[in-house]
């Protein structure tokens, strides 16, 4: 991939990832770099865990592969579509807006894609894009209150 100026708009957690999908000359791995980012392991580390779910290289990720992995590491999902929708997220820019300022940890699916949501920042190139919401949930440590 060849980096471009506009680029510098992603975050640096995000364009991290990239880098390391390029590296490993990784495609449609949107899941590895949302799971690395929410959990805070390596591309390799978060690669390597969804591998052990059932992904298969350069394909797509399947829900439960990324619950499987979730469960792995003790992290509990709730779903909170209800309430972003209520507050107007009905796509990927609407979510970006309702997000500022909101703390946690969240991972957002539309049709074919998910991405990170961290302490109300995006994490991906579908930032400020039009693309629908179709489920968020919210992360937490299993054993945490």
């Amino acid at each position: 991939m060849v980096y471009t100026l506009s680029m510098k708009k992603y975050s640096t957690q995000y364009q991290k990832m990239l880098q390391a999908s390029d590296e490993a000359q990784e495609t449609n791995d949107c899941t590895v770099i949302s799971l690395a980012i929410v959990t805070g392991l390596t591309y390799t580390t978060a690669h390597k865990l969804l591998e052990q779910t059932g992904r298969k290289a350069r394909t797509i990720t399947h829900r439960g592969h990324i619950r499987n992995a979730l469960d792995f590491l003790d992290i509990k999902t709730r779903d909170v579509t209800k309430q972003c929708r209520t507050l107007g997220a009905k796509t990927i820019r609407t979510l970006g807006r309702v997000m500022v300022g909101r703390e946690g940890i969240y991972l957002a699916y539309t049709h074919n894609h998910i991405l990170a949501v961290k302490d109300g920042v995006i994490h991906d190139w579908l930032d400020g894009r039009l693309h629908r919401v179709v489920t968020v949930v919210k992360l937490k440590k299993g054993n945490t209150r």
